[in-house]
């Protein structure tokens, strides 16, 4: 994934330069991804230039890595179409799950959820 709290993994640095001025350039809305072991959703706000590019925080240390639901804001999140670009990464269902880094990801997205459980996603259009 572009952007990812994964203590594992997190953000893929060559997306990130390559793929996510691409987005915004054709003005998606939605990109699907696995690979890391968890499930976790971020949401990038949309503008006229992407935001600069920002890398990942390298050191997890003190970052309260774990596993644990990651829900900040407790409610559904309602979005207008074309204001953000929407990541869900959904690899639960395979290997070992990976701890979660919220305070891991860039100012580039928010971390909207992540758990770190065994699941699947059901998306509704």
């Amino acid at each position: 994934p572009m952007f990812s709290a994964s203590k594992a993994h997190g953000d893929n640095e060559q997306l990130k330069t390559r793929l996510y001025p691409l987005l915004f350039k054709y003005n998606v809305d939605l990109v699907l991804t696995g690979h890391d072991h968890l499930m976790q959703y971020m949401a990038s706000k949309k503008s006229a230039d992407p935001t600069p590019f920002e890398p990942k925080v390298n050191d997890t240390a003190g970052l309260d890595c774990g596993y644990l639901e990651y829900v900040p804001y407790q409610r559904e999140v309602e979005f207008e179409k074309g204001e953000y670009l929407h990541q869900v990464v959904m690899g639960a269902g395979g290997g070992e799950i990976d701890p979660i880094c919220p305070k891991r990801v860039t100012d580039m997205a928010e971390l909207m959820y992540a758990d770190t459980n065994y699941g699947f996603a059901e998306l509704y259009a």
